[in-house]
């Protein structure tokens, strides 16, 4: 399928996304078929389809009971085992923050939307009832984020707030005093910490640095653990945990990567993510935290989790701004613009399938930057989600076994 990789050794990795050139041509395939089911052949079935869901983000609860999609409009839950709506659209008035977007708890029974209001707003999962409205002085709330048990939630604004919510009675907990705008915030695993990406204010106007903080603090008194300079941390993801909470991961700056100890604050690998071409924009930790997860453009890359080594490199197509491990770590779904959508083995670098979304020109610079697929795998692994903002639609993907390793 014009698709290459270079693999050198067995993968318990880190997998960074950089930019690499490369072509590569869709699936051939009966021209007769439908434009999804002709392109995603290699992927498996078509199990259906979520109308005037858009796509612009779309997502499994924990559970893999219900279906969140949405847009800058409104968001939708679904019964993932029928496929129908569970609830009336959620809406904010002025629409919804594309970086705040909208979260599902781990449980499948509440919604958390973040809207140009100025709130977060808590929502019944089945009945679409709201249950909460979150508010921060000022500029407001940009981001909000459920606690891994669903009883608490993180809100960040630009206002320099991060703040954490009971979520049954709306009740304000902590206020972090942090000492810029939020950037970004995730809990850890077990929820007993929280991780900030926050402005570092600038001294005076000599001081042109832009440097941000990463900020470690304690979920149950506010108490800050650790505190480390960063650069360019303006990344829909910049930061993250990894599953059993002993490492994070944060940006070093516009070229590579750092993983550190919760516990010393200690510096244990960095990788250089960068290809001359794009920065890194998104990362995660793998399922089962040999591997770290970055995107930039046009690529993929896997490094060695402990000696931050490469271990191969992907060839992809088009912009991809997104990638992803399944649930057991086995596979990767990459995702970018304009419209495309592949799946790899992760075992041995092999292309899996691909998808072209129907309905782009043939140059990506026509599209704009947010026309990338919204992408998820269902907890089991079993099917994948992805988001079509140009067709306003979100499809669901019955997956072929995973390759045998």
């Amino acid at each position: 399928m014009g698709m290459g990789c270079r693999v050198t050794s067995r993968i318990d990795v880190v997998v960074v996304l950089a930019m690499v050139t490369c072509a590569g041509g869709a699936v051939e395939a009966n021209a007769q078929a439908e434009p999804e089911r002709q392109q995603f052949q290699a992927f498996g079935a078509l199990a259906g389809k979520l109308p005037g869901s858009a796509g612009a983000w779309a997502m499994f609860s924990g559970d893999g009971k219900r279906i969140l999609t949405g847009d800058l409009f409104e968001v939708r839950v679904w019964d993932s085992a029928t496929l129908r709506p569970m609830t009336e659209p959620l809406r904010h008035s002025g629409g919804i923050i594309p970086l705040g977007d909208a979260r599902i708890s781990d449980n499948g029974k509440m919604v958390v939307t973040v809207g140009s209001d100025g709130t977060a707003r808590i929502w019944d999962a089945n009945t679409g009832a709201p249950l909460q409205v979150l508010r921060h002085r000022d500029d407001g709330i940009r981001f909000a984020r459920f606690s891994p048990d669903a009883t608490r939630i993180l809100t960040g604004g630009q206002d320099g707030q991060a703040k954490l919510w009971d979520v049954r009675t709306g009740r304000e907990m902590l206020n972090l005093p942090l000492r810029g705008n939020v950037i970004y915030a995730v809990f850890s695993p077990d929820g007993t910490k929280i991780l900030t990406i926050s402005d570092r204010p600038k001294k005076d106007d000599r001081d042109w640095l832009e440097f941000e903080e990463a900020c470690l603090w304690d979920a149950a008194t506010g108490h800050n653990i650790q505190r480390h300079n960063v650069v360019d941390a303006f990344w829909p993801q910049p930061a993250a945990f990894s599953p059993d909470g002993t490492k994070f991961v944060t940006p070093l700056d516009d070229k590579s990567v750092i993983v550190w100890d919760t516990r010393t604050g200690k510096h244990l690998v960095s990788v250089d993510a960068w290809t001359m071409v794009g920065e890194t924009r998104v990362v995660s930790f793998g399922p089962k935290g040999e591997g770290l997860l970055t995107s930039a453009g046009f690529g993929v890359r896997l490094f060695s989790a402990q000696s931050g080594e490469r271990i191969a490199e992907f060839k992809v197509r088009g912009d991809p701004a997104q990638a992803i491990f399944s649930p057991d770590g086995g596979r990767i779904l990459t995702a970018g613009k304009p419209g495309q959508v592949e799946l790899w083995d992760a075992a041995n670098g092999k292309a899996l399938g691909f998808l072209q979304l129907p309905g782009r020109p043939v140059k990506d610079e026509q599209l704009p930057d947010f026309d990338i697929p919204a992408i998820a795998f269902s907890p089991d692994g079993s099917e994948i989600l992805v988001g079509d903002r140009v067709a306003n639609v979100t499809t669901v993907w019955k997956l072929a076994k995973a390759p045998q390793k």
